[in-house]
């Protein structure tokens, strides 16, 4: 909508015409309809705003309910929205636990997510 021609809008090749926000966008609404039993993604979130990465949060953990999918991020909003973050730190696994109980517990990972 925020296009100009709205749904029937002309994009550039390569999605040119679009900002790093939409065309990140598009790319995940792309990764979600394809409905596979398992995906990854990393950062999919970076160049949108924070209450636009709310609702992406949101809408990915509603899309993909009962599936897989593993998040590569350090965003309150995405872990948050997660059944179980795992820590990695220096390569090595250092914790499991839901988001707010990491916040809660972990100096580690309250440093690396929320400054």
């Amino acid at each position: 909508s925020a296009l100009s021609g709205g749904t029937g809008g002309r994009i550039g090749e390569r999605g040119s015409s679009l900002s790093g926000g939409q065309r990140q966008r598009v790319a995940l609404a792309r990764a979600l309809a394809a409905d596979r039993s398992v995906l990854v993604v990393h950062d999919p979130t970076t160049a949108v705003d924070a209450a636009t990465e709310a609702r992406i949060a949101t809408g990915i953990r509603r899309a993909r309910t009962g599936r897989t999918t593993v998040l590569v991020t350090s965003s309150p909003a995405l872990l948050a929205a997660t059944d179980r973050v795992v820590l990695v730190d220096g390569g090595t696994i250092t914790a499991e636990a839901p988001h707010e109980d990491l916040v809660r517990d972990h100096p580690v990972y309250r440093t690396a997510v929320l400054t």
